[in-house]
């Protein structure tokens, strides 16, 4: 079993291997959205600051041991919070435009795939998460981008591309936009912040 910790989900894979077979088979994969603001944010958050430190022990076991421990109890209880089911609805969705923002979705299609209105949609988003869906859309599109420009040599238009931009100029204009830099300049300072001095 392989376990996958997401800001908005734990993702739990199960796998089987027989004997006589070099190969797994008989994947299993099972989602539970987790709590965000509570225990769980902060014993990531440890342990991601904890990888880089040169002493890990015993730290690092009791901070992995709080976190098994937090997900059983999350498994254990699964009303555990009585989340109304707007935010449950509205925690899917940001998952599933995270996991798909470099498809063509829309507002539309979206609201095809969740079963509800596209206007139902548009409110949602303005009541739980107080932006308009196609400017979150477009913020996890552009912090995919940022990474991307930070840690690899990709051309602009397959940035763009892999991003969920079809057009490149539109891309660099929505960039420039909400970044104060184009997509090159933004690349070019975050290589020389990189570069030892």
């Amino acid at each position: 079993m392989s376990l996958l910790f997401g800001k908005r989900q734990i993702g739990f894979s199960l796998v089987s291997k027989s004997k006589d077979n070099p190969n797994f088979f008989d994947v299993q994969k099972h989602s539970i959205q987790a709590a965000t603001g509570h225990a769980i944010d902060p014993i990531l958050s440890a342990l991601n600051i904890l990888a880089k430190e040169p002493t890990k022990k015993p730290m690092d076991e009791h901070l992995l041991l709080a976190l098994l421990s937090y997900s059983r109890s999350m498994l254990n209880t699964p009303d555990r919070v009585k989340k109304n089911r707007c935010e449950d609805l509205y925690q899917g969705i940001c998952i599933y435009i995270q996991e798909n923002f470099h498809r063509a979705i829309s507002r539309e299609s979206i609201a095809h795939r969740f079963n509800i209105t596209p206007n139902h949609l548009s409110r949602l988003f303005r009541q739980q998460g107080h932006m308009r869906l196609a400017d979150y859309i477009c913020w996890v599109r552009l912090e995919r981008a940022k990474f991307m420009l930070n840690k690899y040599n990709f051309r602009l238009a397959e940035v763009a591309t892999r991003c969920g931009f079809q057009d490149m100029n539109y891309f660099c204009r929505v960039f420039k936009n909400k970044t104060g830099r184009t997509p090159t300049e933004y690349r070019s300072l975050n290589q020389t912040l990189a570069s030892p001095q």
